[in-house]
This record gives structure tokens, sequence and C-alpha cells, in this order.
């Protein structure tokens, strides 16, 4: 499954706020959750399921991403307890979810891509067939998963002047997959997003 990259940009910088009608995005429904200070929304297109995850909006959410000392376990490897406890409240409601769906994108920005990321690599361990796309994605592995790393599908957009995905450089690594860097773009989801509609990319 390839959803279009240009509109889980656009997925990606509207949730900060309010997402337009399902169809707007090419999908047939749209549901939205608030839990516990984790903000994602469900969209489904046929047998398809897209999640994404909403980053940073609120001062629980910063105090979450600076929860990265004494990394917790996340299915096999070890990764930034913040993250961890977010995707708490996130996955119950993607595996109810996902029991009438064939295929899945999960995709976030920020705070929301690392979260996207742990989601994806569980799904992608319990057999499903899933991809990530991030969006500005700071560190958050610090023990691999080698096997899925390497064979879970995954794009990652960043721009050239975004020091978030930069960010943990001791104590965490970068995660593998196919990288679109945009030149003199920072973190904001709005001008990746800009960004990724000047190049044409989709």
């Amino acid at each position: 499954m390839n959803y279009p990259l240009l509109t889980l940009a656009r997925l990606n910088a509207d949730i900060y706020k309010k997402l337009e009608k399902a169809d707007s995005y090419g999908c047939d429904s749209i549901e939205v959750y608030n839990v516990e200070n984790e903000r994602f929304a469900f969209l489904t297109s046929g047998e398809d399921l897209i999640v994404v995850i909403c980053g940073s909006n609120d001062k629980p959410d910063w105090l979450e991403n600076i929860s990265f000392v004494f990394p917790v376990r996340w299915n096999d490897f070890l990764a930034h307890r913040g993250f961890v406890q977010g995707v708490g409240n996130i996955l119950p409601k993607v595996m109810v979810k996902i029991a009438n769906c064939k295929r899945v994108v999960v995709s976030g920005h920020s705070a929301g891509a690392a979260k996207s990321s742990l989601i994806a690599h569980y799904l992608y361990t319990q057999h499903y067939q899933v991809q990530l796309v991030t969006f500005a994605c700071p560190k958050h592995f610090s023990k691999f998963a080698k096997k899925v790393r390497n064979m879970l599908p995954q794009i990652h957009v960043k721009g050239s002047d975004d020091i978030v995905p930069s960010l943990l450089f001791v104590t965490y690594r970068d995660i593998l997959g196919q990288y679109i860097i945009l030149d003199g773009v920072g973190h904001s989801m709005r001008d990746i997003q800009n960004a990724l509609s000047r190049k044409g990319l989709c």
C-alpha cells in the first residue's frame, strides 16, 4: 500500500487543529480521538487503515518528550520512555480498528512520528501488512530490532534545517529506511507540506 505522501503530509499538518471531511483526503471515513493527551485519527479507504498521530501540542506533551532518561523495553528493543508511554494510550484503539482492515499506514509528525514508528514496528512483528511514513521524526530507539528495522517499509521526511531529528544523539540512534531531505526547511509540519507540494512529490 502506497498512500500519497502529499496527502499524508496534509493530514499530519491538519490534525494539529481540525481535519477536513474524509473524502477530501480520498478516504471513506474518519475518526478523531483524544485520549490522555494523545490526539490521533483513523481514516479508512476500502480495506486500508491510515493512522495519523499528532505531535506535541501542549505542556504535557513536552513533559513526555523529555522523559528520555532510562529507556524502557518496547517489543524486543529499548526505546524512549515518554513515547512508549504515549503509545500505550493509542495502541489499544489501533488494535480494535485494525481487525477489519488488511493493510495499514502509520504516520506522524515529530513526537507523533516517534510513536508512529513504535506502533508500526509492533504491528510488523505481529505480521500485519504495514507501512511507516514519518515527518521530522526524533530519535527514539537505543537498541534496534534489526530484522524489523531492515524489512519494514518506511519513508522518513525531514527538513535540512530541522534540529529535532538530530537531538539525543548520544542515547538514541537514527531509524533506517528511505529518507527525503527538504533543503531549507525546519520543523514545522505545514512548512514540510508546502515544500513537498513545491517539489511535486506525491
